[in-house]
């Protein structure tokens, strides 16, 4: 007659294991998320200091130096077609 007490102990350590995969997944699911969070922020804040960059004065020195990282947009040139006879 076989013993199917190493069967069942085999199936209780893998169960176990399992169980503790699962925890260590979820506890790095919040982590992951908080990280993508504040990258979507700073690109999101990236954008708008680019746009800016093309309103008025543009940035200061200071945001310039603070974000050497941001890319700036150049204003696209617009040819405008003026007709003074007419």
């Amino acid at each position: 007659m076989i013993s199917k007490e190493p069967a069942k102990a085999q199936a209780k350590a893998q169960a176990k294991a399992q169980a503790k995969a699962q925890a260590k997944a979820k506890a790095k699911a919040p982590a992951k998320a908080e990280k993508t969070k504040q990258k979507q922020q700073k690109e999101g804040f990236l954008k708008i200091l680019s746009l800016k960059s093309n309103l008025n004065n543009g940035l200061s020195k200071t945001l310039i130096a603070e974000f050497p990282e941001m890319k700036l947009i150049k204003r696209p040139l617009l040819e405008l077609n003026t007709c003074a006879s007419e």
